[in-house]
């Protein structure tokens, strides 16, 4: 269950930056064992999730990177996943006294940076699925993938679903 009592803010995310963040949490362990330094630390700001060690800053992730993020209370584990379906999924189990404002911010600004998206079937069964997103400094952009992508003939209706996602905002 989460607590409500406060973590004082670790001294590596208040030299990243003088701002606050909307909400950070300490991590029981990392499930992601192919890192030379395991991520102690989680941190979101408006722009970007920022993942910490120690006491160094390892990596940022802006929110339009993420395809979605998934909760499971039973084991406290944080799964991030990636519109990249190249770039492996990353998984965290959060401590016992877990920030439930993290995962409301993560869930909330990985939303935020979907301004609008469709779902099309391909003539070859597949699926494409189109977004406009919003990066971090405002601007936009679309974001296609595919599933069970292939025939020359459905590169039409992909160009088409991003032409239709460009027109509807003004790209």
């Amino acid at each position: 269950m989460f607590s409500r009592r406060k973590q004082h803010l670790p001294e590596v995310i208040l030299r990243y930056r003088k701002q606050k963040p909307l909400g950070y949490s300490a991590l029981w362990e990392s499930a992601d064992a192919g890192r030379e330094t395991t991520v102690k630390w989680l941190a979101a700001w408006k722009e970007q999730l920022v993942f910490f060690g120690e006491s160094e800053l390892l990596f940022a992730v802006e929110w339009a990177d993420f395809a979605r993020a998934k909760w499971d209370e039973e084991t406290r584990s944080l799964t991030l996943v990636f519109v990249d379906s190249a770039k492996p999924s990353l998984v965290f189990q959060l401590p016992l006294e877990y920030s439930a404002s993290l995962l409301t911010v993560i869930r909330e600004r990985i939303t935020a940076s979907i301004v609008c998206q469709v779902v099309r079937e391909l003539p070859n069964g597949g699926k494409v699925y189109g977004q406009v997103r919003r990066n971090a400094d405002d601007t936009l952009f679309t974001q296609i993938t595919t599933e069970n992508p292939g025939m020359e003939v459905d590169r039409l209706y992909v160009d088409q679903v991003e032409a239709e996602l460009r027109d509807t905002v003004g790209l």
